[in-house]
């Protein structure tokens, strides 16, 4: 059976993982430094934006006791932060250049639940470095969740 979005109708989203022992370089030191409620905002973001950008998708926050009812046409989606920047709203605002980007950049992976064969992976980035109101937290996050949902529906071949 051809994978496409057709034959899948619900995500689950896995909370996303950072390198907490072996780092390799600066981007992973910074993802390693994430706070564990902005990893749950994330997860939330990512589901959240799902069923706007893939119509007829519903999505799951997998650890929160409901899971999506088939295996078969279940989309497991989990990623691994590739590097973080909290950002500053006011440098991106008065100082501009570059100064207070938000950054965040993942590797996002996409299995079939039911037998774990591999859908799509790629990395996913959204950046904040400016704007005339300097862009927020919220925005930025908004913004990275809409971005791992285009890259999921762009991912899979559609017949819808």
């Amino acid at each position: 059976m051809p994978l496409s979005v057709a034959v899948f109708d619900c995500v689950e989203v896995a909370l996303f993982e950072v390198n907490q022992g072996l780092i390799s370089s600066k981007q992973e030191a910074r993802a390693a430094m994430i706070p564990a409620e902005k990893l749950a905002d994330i997860q939330r973001s990512v589901a959240g934006n799902i069923p706007d950008r893939i119509p007829g998708m519903r999505a799951a926050l997998v650890g929160h006791g409901v899971g999506c009812p088939d295996p078969q046409r279940t989309i497991l989606l989990t990623g691994h932060i590739i590097d973080f920047k909290k950002g500053n709203q006011a440098l991106r605002y008065f100082v501009g250049f570059g100064a207070g980007a938000q950054k965040f950049s993942v590797t996002a992976r996409a299995v079939r639940k039911s037998d774990g064969a591999l859908l799509a992976e790629g990395d996913v980035t959204d950046r904040k470095v400016g704007g005339w109101v300097g862009g927020n937290d919220d925005k930025g996050l908004d913004d990275f969740g809409e971005k791992v949902a285009v890259f999921l529906k762009r991912s899979l071949p559609s017949s819808r």
